[in-house]
């Protein structure tokens, strides 16, 4: 018992592991000051959402690749899979909580009637720090990103260029009366959204090049953390 009270106490040194929980702690903390309000929170969000079915595939299917992915890719460069999930995971959340944070603040500049009617608990900051908390959350991975620079390059491009495509047709919506607002709304938001999880893939993603010189499990694994 006691030698398994001083691997605990190890492991939970690591500066990994402080890493985790010092980004894993805020997160939770804000999100549950603001639990509450979820309900009215998530029925406001879906607003202009709406309706939900026709894109939630897309956020979900997304969510599921890039989950998948990355956990992948933590696992082939020699992580355990216990931690290969444990520092997955955030990532999808993080993926959607940006393309929100952007969503929703784009809309207070552009079009501030439609998007201050439904804003959530009638206080702009309280969906971005939720949002924020989420995509910080994600960085938990950051020491195990190997990015590739051109697949970033070229996904946050295309990410750019969608956005201010969107707002120079006047940001429709799928909420609005016209149906031509409403297809160019489809047309926009949804690949945009699916890039959004294709940035955060190619920040993790590593060449297989690359992974020829990584380290063997023995030397990349965090003292057996999530494991």
């Amino acid at each position: 018992m006691v030698a398994r009270w001083a691997r605990f106490c190890q492991w939970v040194r690591h500066p990994r592991v402080v890493l985790y929980i010092a980004l894993l702690a805020p997160c939770v903390a804000i999100n549950l000051a603001f639990y509450p309000g979820y309900p009215e929170f998530l029925a406001e969000s879906a607003v202009l959402s709406r309706p939900a079915s026709d894109i939630f595939p897309f956020t979900y299917g997304s969510a599921i690749a890039l989950l998948g992915f990355a956990g992948y890719s933590f696992y082939r460069r020699g992580m355990g899979l216990g931690r290969a999930i444990l520092l997955a995971w955030p990532l999808p959340f993080a993926a959607v909580s940006a393309f929100e944070g952007v969503y929703w603040n784009v809309g207070y500049l552009v079009r501030p009637s439609l998007f201050y009617a439904t804003t959530a608990y009638g206080n702009p900051w309280v969906p971005d720090l939720i949002n924020a908390s989420w995509v910080a959350l994600a960085f938990v991975s950051f020491p195990d990103w190997r990015p590739d620079l051109r697949a970033v390059v070229a996904v946050a491009a295309f990410w750019v260029a969608g956005w201010l495509l969107w707002v120079a047709v006047g940001f429709p919506q799928v909420t609005d009366p016209s149906p031509t607002s409403v297809a160019v709304a489809y047309a926009i938001n949804i690949p945009l959204k699916v890039a959004t999880f294709g940035l955060f893939a190619a920040l993790v993603y590593a060449p297989r090049a690359r992974l020829m010189n990584e380290p063997g499990p023995a030397a990349a694994s965090v003292t057996g953390a999530g494991e």
